[in-house]
């Protein structure tokens, strides 16, 4: 009797075990998706895989599964990006730069200048102000550091919503029978020029018809002038030399 009563209550378990599945725990299929981002809103990435077709992924909100690397512009830069820096420093102005990205911000992560070594000095602050090609920024006191707009800030953040259309975009996603997305791990590269991007990569068109320059005509051989062999030079007649005249010896022989 008792082993019925347990096998009657293994039975009803997982019963009320599989009840509680979620669609999520269903069959799901792994997909590598690749593609374009098309749109980026707070926990909510929209992208284009000329493979799955455009793909809405939502993201979790308990934890973080975006990176983003790649370059921007010093004028993409807005009021409050976090920044790491490192140049040598002569009290509150970088002299020159070393190299300069655009990084995570952490919660705690502490806004400071790191001067252990004053010619390569740390610098972790949040974006104030740029203009006429002079950076400043919040580390705990203004730091002013030269940035034109020719040298590219890198990327290594998390911070998804400084991608635009056109970024190339990696995710893995897991796909429930229910067509439910889940997104484990996105890559987003971020490039300078989106559209210098798309231009590289569009065949270039060949010339219209009619519209071709002529092409060269061969220069015509001209005929081969006859020329005659040239005569050999006559050699010169040596001109005989006149006799020289006997002097009369002075004198009466004996």
């Amino acid at each position: 009797m008792s082993t019925l009563r347990f096998a009657g209550l293994a039975v009803a378990t997982m019963i009320v075990a599989m009840s509680f599945v979620s669609p999520s725990d269903a069959a799901t299929t792994r997909i590598k998706a690749s593609g374009t981002v098309i749109s980026v809103s707070p926990n909510t990435i929209q992208m284009k895989d000329p493979k799955n077709g455009n793909m809405t992924l939502n993201l979790p909100t308990d934890r973080n599964i975006v990176v983003v690397t790649g370059k921007m512009k010093p004028s993409q830069l807005q009021a409050g990006m976090l920044l790491k820096i490192k140049g040598p420093l002569v009290g509150t102005e970088l002299t020159s730069l070393n190299e300069i990205y655009l990084i995570r911000p952490f919660d705690k992560q502490p806004l400071a200048v790191y001067t252990e070594d004053p010619a390569a000095a740390l610098i972790i602050g949040k974006v104030v102000t740029l203009k006429d090609g002079k950076l400043t920024v919040n580390a705990n006191k203004k730091i002013t550091v030269p940035l034109p707009e020719t040298t590219p800030v890198l990327i290594e953040t998390a911070d998804y919503s400084i991608a635009v259309a056109g970024d190339p975009i990696e995710a893995l996603v897991y796909k429930s029978d229910n067509g439910k997305l889940s997104p484990k791990e996105i890559k987003i590269k971020r490039i300078v020029n989106p559209e210098d991007a798309a231009e590289e990569k569009k065949p270039k068109k060949p010339p219209k018809a009619g519209n071709e320059p002529p092409p060269k005509e061969p220069a015509a051989d001209k005929p081969a002038e006859d020329k005659k062999p040239k005569e050999p030079a006559k050699p010169k007649e040596a001109k005989p030399k006149e006799p020289v005249p006997l002097k009369p010896i002075k004198g009466t022989l004996k």
